[in-house]
């Protein structure tokens, strides 16, 4: 057993936890102000991923610490820019044009109201610059953004959605952002089925008894048109079982998105005969230029969805103290240590990893990969198209 007092770290997140229902948004960026660093954590979220792993890994298992957390929220900060001598009583418009270093589009551009504006869910590690207008003058500015991840994006009714990319990987090089995201289902899953009791009354059958009808979108018009136009989503890559999607034949986020179903397995399941072929059908996805962006997600975006991204950012190079952390990141909204703990769940699943050939686990994803029928160049190519170029 581990020898340490965790008092002092649940101290530490309970005001974290208190800072962070203020700071929904960054402070506001004023114009030109040198090395000015809008973070990409609420200051609960940044205080649990800087505890040393031993004490991360018997925190994430206490129910009461597990509560704290969560109700800091899983919403990423945002970016304000500020530009208040450009309004007053009678003027309101400003003109905002918003950019990231490399882009030849703009992010924004078009009028806001008021004297600020924030950008939400930026990306991690960047540098953005932004020029502000009005008949009363011009306002300039600029700001970077943390490069600690997980780049976090907030879809209201869709919950724990990420990047996958913005993680250190091979040779130093981040895995490139706004290409691959992680989520919950973009749908409920089906209602259970029911039966009536002795006493008359209807019975739910529990977990696996699903009616035959798709669950509700969690998707508004405005989500849907953030996934397919602002993010890009192209491909929706769905884990859940045959009977979880139901009679579903498309996309929650609409025609334009393309809907792959691949039952899959969790943890160390993904190592039988079924979880190999299930990761085939899946890896292959990421090896077409043409599915990207892609969002792949189960129902609750934690246990299918999470066991694919280790092995996906795992071959990627990132290290293996990253790939728990972006596991553990889905605690930011689920407190639920019954069935998501780190002792039943994640620890099995790397340990059966360990037991792998490969002294790194970067070797063990790879050979993982080449077990399921794929050879190095599809890794060298999945490489290619998802790591950014050496810095």
């Amino acid at each position: 057993m581990t020898n340490f007092s965790t008092a002092s770290v649940s101290a530490a997140l309970a005001v974290a936890v208190a800072a962070s229902v203020s700071v929904v948004q960054a402070a506001g960026v004023q114009p030109r102000t040198p090395g000015l660093r809008v973070p990409s954590l609420n200051p609960a979220q940044a205080v649990f991923l800087a505890i040393p792993r031993p004490m991360r890994e018997t925190l994430f298992d206490d129910k009461r610490f597990r509560a704290t957390l969560a109700r800091a929220g899983d919403a990423p900060p945002g970016a304000t820019v500020s530009f208040p001598s450009l309004t007053n009583g009678t003027v309101g418009a400003v003109h905002l044009t918003l950019r990231l270093d490399g882009r030849g589009k703009p992010v924004f551009d078009g009028d806001v109201q008021g004297g600020s504006w924030t950008l939400r869910n930026p990306e991690i590690a960047r540098h953005y610059t932004w020029s502000a207008s009005s008949p009363l003058g011009r306002v300039d500015g600029d700001f970077h953004t943390s490069p600690e991840p997980p780049r976090l994006v907030k879809v209201p009714g869709v919950p724990n959605f990420r990047d996958l990319g913005g993680w250190v990987g091979l040779d130093g090089r981040r895995v490139r952002q706004c290409m691959v995201f992680r989520s919950s289902g973009l749908n409920d899953n089906p209602d259970f089925l029911s039966v009536t009791g002795a006493d008359g009354k209807a019975v739910q059958l529990g977990w696996g008894h699903w009616e035959k009808k798709a669950g509700k979108s969690r998707l508004t018009p405005e989500t849907c048109f953030y996934v397919t136009n602002t993010l890009g989503v192209r491909t929706d890559l769905d884990l859940r079982s045959s009977g979880e999607v139901a009679d579903m034949t498309g996309s929650p986020a609409g025609p334009s998105v393309n809907w792959v179903h691949v039952s899959s397995s969790g943890y160390a399941d993904i190592f039988s005969e079924r979880g190999r072929a299930s990761f085939s059908r899946c890896f292959r996805l990421f090896l077409d230029e043409r599915n990207y962006p892609i969002v792949f997600h189960c129902i609750s975006g934690q246990d299918r969805t999470g066991t694919l991204a280790i092995v996906l950012n795992g071959v990627l190079g990132v290290c293996e103290e990253d790939l728990c952390k972006d596991w553990m990141a889905t605690a930011f909204h689920n407190p639920d240590t019954s069935w998501f703990n780190y002792s039943k769940r994640y620890a099995p699943c790397l340990e059966r990893f360990r037991k792998e050939r490969g002294s790194t686990f970067m070797e063990k994803a790879e050979l993982y990969i080449l077990s399921c029928g794929f050879n190095r160049s599809d890794i060298e190519r999945f490489r290619s198209i998802m790591l950014e170029s050496a810095p």
